[in-house]
């Protein structure tokens, strides 16, 4: 006599699909999901002829096709889906919006497609991130030209609350403030650039971005104690600023804030250094 113990693996098993339909069923990956993976830009087109539904998310990314093809970077699978009416601003809220998936990635080809079929440029709700703010993070000089160029607000807060132009300092990217300003950008009263960033700025020698911050008494980190880790020792911007012989700077800071330069000038750095003895080593290495 057989016995009737109910078994749940039995049962698990008879609510299953067929072996062939197993992996779309169990995480939901649909083939068009494989086809835009796999770069297989026929397939794409052949399933889009065959109805599938390009806006429908599949996981583990739980993304749309659009934003998935983005992601990957593939600029005619982009335009496959976008032809057969897949929404450039439809997307997950566990994922990103396709011009975003594209920037992080920095598929400037695609965030051009993307933007010339309406995508928004503005931030996501949950991160209150953009492209734009992606873009200058991960160092895509290409899609910030291509965002820009596009009419994007450079100074709007565009990465958790912070303009793109403080972020581009602090994280030290030279050919993007370039371009930011040249687009526009601009200090908000309220904006902080830490201390790294002016003395990216002095070594880099951008006389007018120090300028703009001299002339804002911004909240900038200029002292000692808020120190900038570089392989010269800790140090204020002073020391930075005799150490590369920055002298239309070291000028320009005593003339605008004499109290600070004052401050700053008898401060020493980790070596027991003070600034004008900085350029004393530079010259002993010449």
């Amino acid at each position: 006599m057989e016995s009737s113990t109910f078994s749940l693996d039995k049962h698990l098993q008879a609510l299953k699909p067929p072996v062939k339909e197993l992996c779309s069923y169990e995480r939901q990956y649909t083939e068009l999901y494989y086809a835009i993976q796999s770069n297989d830009s026929d397939k794409v087109a052949q399933l889009c002829e065959e109805n599938a539904d390009v806006n429908q998310p599949s996981l583990p990314k739980c993304r749309t096709p659009l934003s998935e093809a983005a992601s990957v970077g593939n600029r005619e699978v982009v335009e496959i889906l976008i032809k057969h009416r897949a929404n450039p601003n439809m997307w997950c809220p566990m994922s990103d919006p396709p011009l975003i998936c594209a920037a992080k990635k920095g598929h400037a080809e695609v965030v051009k497609v993307l933007l010339d079929s309406d995508a928004e440029v503005g931030l996501t709700p949950v991160e209150e991130t953009s492209a734009l703010g992606w873009a200058v993070h991960k160092h895509h000089t290409e899609v910030v030209r291509a965002l820009l160029e596009a009419r994007v607000n450079p100074n709007e807060k565009h990465f958790f609350k912070k303009t793109p132009l403080p972020l581009a300092l602090s994280e030290q990217s030279k050919e993007i403030v370039e371009l930011l300003l040249r687009f526009g950008a601009s200090f908000d009263k309220l904006d902080h650039v830490k201390g790294v960033s002016v003395n990216f700025i002095v070594r880099e020698n951008m006389l007018s971005t120090f300028r703009t911050l001299v002339n804002g008494k911004l909240k900038v980190e200029w002292e000692i104690e808020r120190r900038d880790g570089s392989i010269w020792g800790n140090h204020n911007v002073l020391h930075t600023i005799y150490r590369s012989g920055r002298n239309e700077m070291r000028q320009y800071l005593l003339e605008q804030l004499p109290t600070l330069y004052s401050t700053l000038s008898r401060q020493h750095d980790m070596y027991g250094r003070c600034p004008v003895e900085c350029s004393l080593d530079l010259q002993s290495d010449h």
